[in-house]
């Protein structure tokens, strides 16, 4: 075995060596979950609009957005392996916006499709964002505009 080696094994055995207590403070001290503030009027009412349920979104990510169950008026976001806890907002424009609390993550709902990002980084996680009850509105060709596919327009 190295001599220094040896040298440094003795010392830590006979803690010779110490952090710095800030590192041992920082190293004890369990992050304390942060308080949620209870929701208002309008993020209740806001929550009551958003489309909840799962989403099947481009290129096979899946999202499940459920009104959490601790915390009344704010959502429970599932993507992946993690989970975020949302408050709802109303936009002027009339989408739902769900902010997750830490203002990183951002789900976009507008009447025919969602999107989730990462606000901070300005890159989309999921885009194309539909609910299963949703899907078949979305393969069936508009009345509403006109539009025919068969006819070229």
């Amino acid at each position: 075995m190295n001599l220094n080696l040896c040298v440094v094994a003795v010392a830590l055995s006979l803690g010779l060596f110490a952090l710095p207590a800030d590192a041992q403070s920082k190293k004890s001290k369990a992050k304390p979950e942060a308080a949620v503030p209870q929701a208002s009027a309008e993020q209740v009412d806001a929550l009551s609009k958003a489309d909840l349920g799962e989403y099947a979104c481009d290129q096979a990510e899946r999202i499940t957005v459920s009104s959490h169950p601790k915390h009344a008026g704010y959502a429970l976001l599932s993507h992946r392996k993690n989970q975020y806890l949302m408050r709802p907002v109303v936009s002027h424009t009339g989408a739902i916006r769900l902010e997750d609390m830490r203002g990183q993550m951002l789900m976009i709902q507008i009447a025919t499709k969602a999107m989730f990002m990462d606000a901070k980084l300005g890159r989309r996680l999921a885009d194309g964002c539909l609910r299963a009850g949703d899907l078949n509105r979305a393969q069936t060709p508009s009345e509403g505009l006109g539009i025919n596919a068969k006819q070229g327009g």
